[in-house]
């Protein structure tokens, strides 16, 4: 498994710690050779009006997403190995605080704090077996990003970047869409049990963290 660079070492500065300017060009960097990465490659593609599905290389669908609202975290089920899991708000907290519930147990796989929006992000997801998880963004913008899923270790798990958008994308006024996000899971995060449901739950904060109160 890769460790997320901290930025603390390998600068050009007396400080030893790498500038935000470099910090933003590995970012672009790692954007460029996403293709080549490895891990198991996924990205998004829709069915139908509300539902989009993620889908590996070799065609194989890991989970799908029902969503019934316009917000990924709310009114929304997620399909995946065979079970539905539903999105919940806490409503007894003003916080913004969700769980990724079992439909069919009742349990709760995952909670998921915070958010990622107009290019900040503090959302982390607390994994039932798992310990939790930081989705940290790299790059300056949504063509040079990079961001994260990086465990209580500092390792990385799960990489996303924002693929650039099509002709239809702009057609249907879907510039900002999950499924411009591509994902590459490293081999060690394939053993997590609920995998597919963390690539599912995650991939919208890419596209939440470039939006901005103007409609970007």
């Amino acid at each position: 498994m890769t460790n997320m660079p901290n930025g603390d070492t390998g600068s050009g500065n007396s400080s030893g710690k790498k500038t935000n300017e470099e910090l933003a060009g590995e970012g672009q960097q790692e954007w460029l050779d996403f293709p080549n990465l490895v891990g198991t490659h996924l990205s998004w593609r829709r069915r139908g009006i509300r539902t989009v599905e993620l889908v590996a290389a070799d065609g194989s669908v890991w989970a799908a997403i029902d969503n019934r609202g316009a917000d990924l975290f709310r009114n929304t089920e997620i399909h995946a190995d065979g079970r539905i899991f539903e999105v919940r708000q806490r409503k007894e907290l003003k916080a913004r605080v969700k769980d990724v519930v079992d439909m069919q147990t009742g349990e709760t796989v995952m909670g998921i704090t915070g958010r990622h929006y107009n290019r900040r992000g503090d959302t982390k997801a607390a994994l039932s077996d798992q310990g939790s998880l930081e989705f940290p963004v790299r790059g300056s913008g949504p063509r040079k990003a990079v961001m994260y899923a990086i465990d209580e270790k500092g390792c990385v798990l799960i990489r996303y970047r924002l693929k650039k958008p099509t002709v239809g994308d702009w057609l249907a006024g879907r510039v900002m869409s999950v499924t411009r996000v591509e994902v590459v899971v490293s081999p060690i995060a394939m053993a997590m049990p609920i995998r597919s449901v963390l690539v599912a739950a995650s991939s919208k904060l890419l596209v939440s963290y470039f939006q901005h109160p103007s409609g970007g």
